[in-house]
């Protein structure tokens, strides 16, 4: 399935193994933060708290994005392994705390938690793939650690609404939390023993950063990687609000035509898997990209129709993830001298897309305006598209 760089780790590591582990504990961490997203007025309402205040638990994770260059920084002076181990750990114990939390406040720091123990885990899953995997055979592993951010809103959301509606709040999280534990024990044995050691103090943490931050290519990969998150995460905060307005959606009906949106994630991230190394990474990366942008003009086109409007929203995250799953293979060999610090800076630009596009998507729709969301949307993703020529061009 992959040729291992057999400089890089033991004679008896696997390869297939180890991908398929990293893959399990990011769909358990996914699922945390991406599919307690329906329900979290419903959590605000257990505290008494208003919906609105649920806000802040959705802001956790774009916030704990930003640290995402710290952890690419600390694991190259103290190596991947302890990086990888504390993420995970951080994860189980917030997980199994959560059912005692006195309030929302508590609530949202936990929450937190799981949003930093994501990306302590995600920046060296990346980077320990772009290690181990010679690069023409990394488009298909990319594609098949990405499923796991698929698979957590197409299995997570109605797991969550099951537990909490039969158990309680805290039912799904605890039972994360739980497996969780089982991924750890997974990871001691096909991953951790193999995982990079780090750089001592050969190099300061500023001239690590340095490294990446002078190299042209990684700096237009960041300007991509903010501009493709910012576009995804406007449409993402709109729809829900257009679907109840002008289609009369309920709540229930909502969550059943959002499924669109992790099968059109789960699908590209298979084709990205399958097809990726074959046709050319930078070749599908601008290819997807182009149509990502012009996916927001049917958007604009199909407002009064469900059906059409749903298409728009496939064709959407579609190219969303296809250009997204695409790109991570060629980051991940922008700096190799500096991989888990690169991998690091890219994660906290797609946060910061993410946090831009929450920031601004319901104050520019308005009252009815989607044809403006879509116009900054293809906008910003044609700017992603400038940079992505730079970056994507070989």
């Amino acid at each position: 399935m992959f040729t291992p760089v057999q400089s890089k780790v033991r004679p008896a590591f696997s390869v297939p193994k180890a991908i398929l582990v990293l893959t399990f504990i990011r769909f358990v961490m996914d699922t945390s933060l991406r599919a307690q997203l329906p329900y979290l007025s419903d959590i605000a309402a257990v505290f008494g708290q208003p919906p609105e205040s649920a806000s802040w638990m959705a802001a956790a994770a774009g916030f704990a994005g930003l640290l995402a260059p710290v952890a690419g920084l600390m694991a190259f002076r103290i190596g991947q392994r302890p990086i990888l181990l504390t993420g995970v750990l951080i994860f189980i114990v917030a997980t199994l705390v959560v059912g005692i939390s006195p309030s929302l406040t508590v609530v949202v720091l936990l929450f937190l938690c799981f949003a930093i123990a994501k990306i302590l885990v995600d920046t060296q899953a990346l980077a320990f793939i772009g290690n181990v995997v010679p690069y023409a055979q990394r488009g298909r592993a990319m594609g098949i650690g990405e499923l796991a951010w698929s698979l957590a809103w197409i299995i997570g959301v109605p797991v969550f609404g099951i537990l909490i509606s039969r158990v309680a709040w805290w039912a799904p999280f605890v039972t994360l939390g739980l497996m969780g534990g089982i991924g750890l024990m997974a990871l001691w044995r096909y991953v951790l023993p193999h995982m990079a050691l780090g750089q001592g103090s050969a190099i300061s943490l500023r001239d690590s950063a340095a490294v990446v931050l002078r190299e042209p290519k990684a700096r237009a990969m960041m300007l991509f990687g903010f501009s493709v998150a910012a576009a995804a995460q406007m449409p993402y905060l709109v729809y829900p609000t257009w679907f109840k307005v002008h289609f009369g959606l309920n709540i229930e009906q909502l969550g059943f035509a959002s499924i669109v949106i992790g099968v059109a994630d789960g699908l590209a991230e298979i084709i990205a898997a399958l097809f990726t190394d074959r046709w050319g990474k930078s070749r599908t990366v601008l290819t997807a990209t182009a149509f990502y942008s012009l996916a927001f003009i049917l958007w604009w086109l199909s407002g009064s129709s469900l059906l059409l409007m749903s298409g728009a929203l496939f064709a959407i995250y579609f190219m969303f993830e296809l250009a997204l799953v695409a790109s991570l293979s060629v980051a991940s060999e922008i700096v190799p001298a500096a991989r888990t610090v690169m991998m690091g800076f890219v994660s906290a630009s797609f946060a910061v897309g993410r946090i831009t596009g929450s920031l601004v998507a319901l104050p520019l729709f308005g009252t009815d305006r989607l044809w403006l969301i879509s116009l900054g949307c293809g906008l910003i993703v044609f700017v992603g598209l400038l940079a992505a020529r730079r970056v994507f061009s070989r």
